[in-house]
């Protein structure tokens, strides 16, 4: 019989995030950031919750800076906690989010990472290397045409956050070592390249 884990996920096994020492370190270091700004108030002479908001978002960018977490789930923290404790104005934030992309690019992301942690992005990987991986240049190729060809009928970001999940699952699959590899390195910036060029 396995035991259960509990709310706190300490093992990482649910999240497949572990709270190492780095984690906590970070942690600790952001909430000390956060209550320096909210206990001193060095802003308060441009409104009441000026100074709060201020430690809030700089702990935040330290914690996503030297954290292991996923930027997209501190992403999505940050707006969530920062409307919840009354940073942000739930109706001026939904406006704002009603008349732009964030909802097209938050779904793909959603895919993308469908891709990523499932073996659909491996499959697709798979077979593009079957037909076009005997050679480099045209590997480079293809994903060149398939993003410009997917970049005309999806924003520029969902597109790239989409085909950047495939080629990093594809890359992984081939061996590449992540900030090593020179062709993992062509590919990425292919991936951009071909986005703004087909968009």
């Amino acid at each position: 019989m396995t035991k259960r884990e509990g709310i706190l996920d300490l093992s990482g096994k649910t999240t497949g995030i572990v709270p190492n020492k780095k984690f906590w370190i970070s942690l600790v270091i952001s909430l000390a950031i956060y209550f320096a700004f909210a206990l001193i108030d060095p802003l308060n002479a441009y409104g009441e919750l000026t100074s709060k908001a201020t430690g809030f978002i700089i702990g935040s960018v330290f914690f996503m800076c030297t954290s292991s977490v996923p930027l997209s789930i501190i992403a999505m923290l940050v707006a969530t906690l920062g409307t919840m404790i009354g940073f942000y104005d739930w109706s001026t934030v939904s406006a704002r989010l009603g008349s732009s992309s964030f909802y097209q690019a938050f779904g793909m992301m959603v895919v993308a990472m469908g891709c990523e942690f499932t073996p659909f992005g491996k499959r697709l990987g798979y077979w593009i290397l079957r037909r076009f991986g005997n050679k480099p240049t045209r590997l480079i190729l293809v994903l060149s045409i398939t993003t410009a060809l997917l970049s005309s009928f999806l924003a520029n970001a969902a597109c790239i956050i989409l085909m950047s999940s495939i080629v990093n699952s594809m890359l992984l699959a081939m061996g590449e070592q992540p900030g090593k590899s020179k062709l993992g390195k062509v590919l990425m910036l292919v991936v951009v390249m071909a986005t703004m060029v087909g968009g």
